[in-house]
């Protein structure tokens, strides 16, 4: 109940269960409304969804997931087919390389998400640093998102979204990516291996 409602997406996510099309709401408290995650989530029950309860906005949605710090690892990673993001922003304020990443992932849907990556003085200094990372994923929607800030200055080669592996048939409508850098090889989308653009 909402009395009794979880702090984190970390604790809420092991009480939902694969193939149940188990929603997770995202009720913020205060202007931001975001949690504060202490570790790297990986997504992976199947047919699980986030939904942020507040006005639908494309930039900054207010109910969101404030990612852990981590050099090591996507802050948010995402294994499981079918699953919805609606309303929400992953913010990574922190020293974090990749916030999202989508792993061997097909039929997800993004509805006005907003990926606030490279959002921090270090990894805007980092060629790898990446807002959303798609590895060999296919067939997923990305509808009215943002990808990026323009808040932080970059000051690398990174990009704000990544496609790499065979991607076939991923499909981004009305998006959005800011960006603000010093750097003349800072990307919004950087498509260079094989098939990553098919």
């Amino acid at each position: 109940s909402i009395d009794t409602a979880k702090k984190t997406i970390a604790s809420a996510y092991t009480d939902m269960t694969a193939d149940q099309d188990d929603v997770l709401v995202i009720a913020g408290e205060g202007s931001t409304g975001r949690t504060t995650e202490t570790a790297a989530i990986t997504w992976a029950k199947r047919r699980t969804h986030i939904v942020g309860n507040g006005p639908l906005r494309q930039m900054n949605p207010r109910n969101g997931i404030g990612v852990a710090a981590t050099d090591t690892a996507s802050a948010f990673k995402i294994t499981a087919n079918n699953c919805s993001f609606t309303n929400i922003s992953f913010a990574a304020f922190v020293d974090t390389d990749v916030l999202v990443e989508l792993s061997s992932v097909s039929y997800t849907t993004f509805n006005n998400v907003h990926f606030q990556g490279i959002a921090h003085d270090t990894p805007a200094a980092v060629a790898t640093a990446r807002a959303v990372l798609v590895t060999s994923s296919g067939e997923n929607e990305f509808n009215n998102c943002t990808f990026g800030v323009d808040t932080i200055t970059r000051t690398a080669a990174n990009a704000a979204l990544e496609q790499t592996g065979s991607c076939p048939r991923n499909i981004y409508t009305n998006c959005l990516f800011p960006m603000y850098t010093t750097s003349a090889d800072a990307l919004w989308v950087e498509a260079d291996t094989g098939n990553c653009f098919e």
